[in-house]
């Protein structure tokens, strides 16, 4: 008998433990603007939001286009976001692998632009207003939340 349950309580257990647990992933793509005018270069940080948990979803910006299936994006779970926005006016210069060489980049346009947006589908446009330039959320700038509503 002590063996018969014994066997039922592991059986259990193995059943419990035989869930993902995972977060389910999924890909976002969508517009990205500036007061208006695609965004031509920049970084979305998806992070969760409001007791949502999981890892945060990335993208690049490409003249104007997002998408977190591109290479070096990084899917997200569906749900409430802080969507954390970094854009140039220009595209970066391609990287040098030799250290000794100085490489200028355009200056950002705003670091880390917080939009509050939902995911709820599999895309987003994102609409950043005029008052985001020259943000900086590492220079003591407003960390106030904003939302994607025009």
């Amino acid at each position: 008998m002590a063996l018969r349950q014994l066997s039922m309580f592991l059986a259990a257990v193995v059943l419990v433990g035989c869930g993902s647990g995972e977060p389910e992933f999924h890909q976002l793509r969508g517009n990205a603007t500036f007061d208006g005018k695609p965004i031509v270069y920049g970084t979305i940080e998806f992070i969760p939001d409001k007791g949502l948990q999981g890892p945060a979803g990335n993208a690049d910006i490409v003249d104007g286009v997002y998408d977190t299936s591109a290479a070096g994006g990084k899917g997200l779970s569906k749900g409430p976001h802080i969507a954390r926005i970094t854009f140039f006016a220009e595209k970066l210069p391609p990287t040098n692998d030799d250290e000794t060489v100085t490489v200028k980049g355009p200056l950002p346009i705003a670091i880390g632009f917080p939009i509050e947006v939902t995911v709820d589908g599999p895309t987003l446009d994102l609409a950043v207003p005029a008052n985001a330039k020259g943000f900086d959320m590492f220079k003591g700038a407003s960390h106030g939340r904003r939302s994607n509503e025009t």
